[in-house]
């Protein structure tokens, strides 16, 4: 009987393939986290950016410790309730949606609608405002000059960079 060869085994790649093909997937790697916290970073304040209506007042709240942010939270949400009427909102938009969508667009309708939701923003902004102040002036001249430290330096380092807040 013939005896038929094996196939010959397939080439192995070399030591210096495999470093090669290595040290390209780490670059790849490297440059796709570069691009991703990029995007991170700069998606809610790059420059020439407009900063979110709420940006103002983070610093204020983000320097608080945790349970004062609990608590202005909840103080809000009471606040808040009387001035949302979910129904209310939600007709608001569709009266703007409406708008958009007709034929003869009506844009005293429109500024209207928007007029009423801004009415309701600044309701809430100012519940918050006294809120907060309440909360500021329960504090000792210490705790009001700590405090003023800690937004500042939130201030300086910027949005997204600060860090956890202080602990309790």
């Amino acid at each position: 009987m013939v005896e038929t060869p094996s196939p010959p085994p397939p080439p192995r790649a070399s030591r210096l393939v495999r470093w090669v093909l290595g040290l390209s997937l780490a670059l790849n790697l490297i440059f796709v986290g570069f691009v991703v916290g990029a995007a991170f970073r700069f998606r809610d304040g790059g420059p020439g950016a407009t900063p979110h209506p709420g940006a103002y007042a983070a610093a204020y709240v983000r320097a608080l410790p945790r349970s004062d942010q609990r608590a202005l939270r909840r103080a809000l949400r009471r606040e808040a309730r009387p001035l949302v009427n979910r129904v209310e909102r939600r007709a608001q938009y569709e009266a703007v949606l409406s708008a958009l969508r007709a034929a003869d667009f009506d844009p005293v309708a429109v500024k209207a609608a928007l007029d009423r939701q801004a009415q309701m923003a600044q309701g809430i902004q100012r519940g918050a405002q006294r809120v907060w102040l309440e909360r500021i002036s329960a504090m000792t001249a210490a705790e009001r000059a700590a405090y003023a430290d800690r937004v500042e330096a939130l201030l300086r380092r910027g949005p997204r960079r600060s860090g956890p807040p202080p602990s309790d």
